[in-house]
């Protein structure tokens, strides 16, 4: 569809979500060294950075494309995923490179899209128009297989007129990794007593909705849920309004840290241990929302 990519990538919707990943800490001080045991493994920027050298290196370009440098670089050949300073988000390595090709604008955008990277797909293509025609094309794709660690991975080649018959092409690659997860965000079931959980229903009337359940299979199928989910990476996701829910496990014995998780079904919940925030955690099937959904008997959104 045509449009700007950097356009694209910033529509609005009712809710945006951001999940914040940055000070999970332990109230007690004892527990907060990260450990391989609490979750999916995480990645971290030098794994990143080795996959988006590979990512980037599997380009192919027009014969006769060769690299060039331009100071400043046109705002439609910028990197669209960094920041007014050119720094990538937290999280994220952003990898890029410009060059020339001497062929006209078009072609080269036929020959990206016929010239995927292995292991990538195409997920978009367009053009931005001015008054004098055709302004910039555009290629997105994304990465097919990711190795763990990592998250996400993108690519974007933006593509500007040069001439008549040359034209400039910017190639850049967007990693995300999976940070890390405190120990305390880690639920051992039979540290807790019982489960409840609350939802704020949305419908013909907005009302409230509470249980509370005490079985050990209950506890163990929430823990081990939360215990499977990794943390979410320093993004933003636009969702819905819909229902959320609060669990909170009560803690078998005076000492032991009440932790509360939240979610609203936005591919991701938030957690606090005795009220200290930890690492959002990220939910791409909105498991959590289900589960609690389908143990209170509601609707999950």
């Amino acid at each position: 569809m045509p449009g700007n990519y950097r356009w694209a990538r910033r529509v609005a919707a009712a809710i945006i979500v951001v999940l914040l990943v940055g000070c999970g800490t332990d109230p007690g001080g004892a527990r907060s060294t990260v450990s391989a045991a609490t979750g999916p493994q995480a990645g971290g920027r030098a794994q990143a950075e080795m996959f988006a050298r590979q990512f980037i290196g599997r380009f192919t370009v027009p014969a006769g494309t060769r690299p060039v440098r331009l100071s400043p670089v046109p705002l439609a050949l910028r990197d669209p995923w960094t920041g007014p300073a050119g720094s990538s988000a937290p999280g994220s390595v952003d990898l890029g490179q410009l060059d020339m090709s001497p062929v006209a604008l078009s072609t080269v955008q036929a020959f990206m899209l016929t010239h995927e990277p292995g292991g990538a797909s195409l997920t978009g293509a367009g053009q931005a128009n001015s008054a004098n025609g055709v302004r910039e094309l555009y290629v997105q794709l994304g990465s097919q297989s990711l190795p763990r660690g990592i998250n996400d991975a993108e690519a974007a080649v933006l593509i500007v007129p040069r001439g008549a018959v040359s034209a400039l092409i910017s190639i850049y690659v967007h990693v995300l990794w999976f940070p890390a997860r405190t120990a305390t965000e880690h639920l051992d079931a039979a540290d807790f007593s019982a489960v409840t959980i609350s939802a704020i229903v949305y419908g013909a009337k907005l009302h409230r909705v509470m249980r509370t359940f005490r079985s050990a299979a209950a506890i163990a199928t929430l823990a081990g849920l939360l215990n499977g989910l990794p943390a979410a990476p320093d993004t933003t996701r636009s969702c819905p309004a819909g229902n959320t829910f609060q669990i909170g496990f009560d803690p078998r014995t005076a000492g032991q840290a009440e932790v509360v998780v939240t979610t609203s079904g936005c591919y991701s919940a938030t957690v606090t241990s005795s009220g200290i925030p930890q690492p959002a955690l990220l939910d791409s099937g909105n498991a959590v929302a289900a589960d609690a959904a389908r143990m209170l008997g509601v609707g999950a959104d």
